[in-house]
């Protein structure tokens, strides 16, 4: 698919002159890509992502095996600390795009240390990015850190307003929670976890992704593991909650195609007594439902380079699926 990139071929480093670096970065400090099957690198990348994203770990997302080849870093290596001190990933994938399926290049873990910040480091990762797969992508697309938004344009990006999803919860239906929540520690169902990711139908084909079951691990493993719920006789996997009336739908998993689901049935069984609304994290055109799309408060700005069709159509790329 890819195939100007050599995948899983062993790790590349490539040397930059870095200017008026101070003498100490200017010997020390390299480019490397492709470090997926280097363990020093690799755990570098590991101990860089939580010094700049509280929380987030690729740690156990690497052991389970959800670490595709098609996920690459670009990073900013000190051999003199041993340090990551800069890295900029990229998921290569298929991309549903106004009903049509196009290759397209999501950013991920931007990240930084402090000391290494204003020196250029991202532009020279963005630029490698731009020169191996400028030729056969698409669409290159992130979800903006809202303190960096000026940073994005400089490369061609610009920004576009997503949209949630709002409807209210049918009147004839009576909810009734009775989905199995399933544990990702579980090795039983971590296996029926990845055999739905690995063959699930597209949510959406307005803006989604086809073939994303390495970021759909990501997502379960952590944001979204206290909020997986199965239904076993409609051989559906709701990521889902409700609070307050409100019942927060993030992503719909089945190997079916979503007009041969009972919607109404899925509804009751993940829903608590007194839900009203219904929010959906993901463009529902496929789901029998009347929703209005309402702004996003742009925690994570939507932004784009390369033809977008949709840009003035109410829609939402699907959360699990960011990155």
């Amino acid at each position: 698919m890819y195939t100007n990139v050599q995948l899983d071929s062993p790790v590349k480093d490539i040397f930059c002159t870095l200017g008026t670096l101070p003498n100490k970065y200017q010997m020390s400090v390299k480019l490397i890509h492709y470090y997926r099957e280097n363990a020093e690198y690799r755990q570098a990348f590991f101990e860089l992502v939580p010094q700049i994203f509280t929380g987030v770990s690729f740690t156990e997302w690497y052991k389970r095996g959800c670490w595709d080849p098609k996920y690459q870093g670009y990073a900013m290596y000190d051999e003199t600390t041993r340090q990551m001190i800069a890295n900029v990933s990229i998921c290569p994938m298929d991309i549903w795009l106004n009903h049509r399926l196009i290759q397209g290049v999501q950013f991920s873990a931007v990240s930084s240390l402090p000391q290494a910040r204003g020196k250029g480091y991202h532009r020279k990762l963005m630029e490698a990015v731009f020169k191996d797969y400028a030729h056969q992508t698409d669409l290159f697309f992130l979800f903006a850190n809202p303190s960096v938004t000026d940073f994005y344009p400089l490369f061609g990006f610009r920004q576009v307003k997503e949209h949630l999803f709002h409807a209210a919860y049918p009147s004839n239906l009576s909810p009734g929670f009775s989905a199995v929540h399933l544990d990702v520690d579980q090795p039983d169902d971590w296996q029926l976890l990845t055999s739905f990711t690995a063959n699930r139908t597209p949510i959406t084909q307005v803006f989604g992704a086809a073939n994303d079951g390495y970021i759909l691990g990501w997502g379960l493993l952590y944001p979204f593991r206290q909020k997986i719920l199965y239904l076993p006789q409609q051989q559906v996997i709701v990521i889902a909650e409700t609070k307050e009336g409100v019942l927060y739908i993030y992503d719909i998993l089945t190997q079916k195609p979503l007009s041969e689901i009972n919607f109404d049935e899925v509804l009751e069984l993940v829903s608590l007594p007194g839900t009203h609304t219904i929010e959906l994290h993901f463009t529902p055109e496929k789901l029998p439902l009347t929703a209005t799309p309402i702004a996003t408060n742009g925690n994570s700005p939507l932004f784009v380079k390369g033809d977008f069709p949709i840009a003035s159509h109410h829609f939402k790329f699907p959360v699990m699926a960011q990155t």
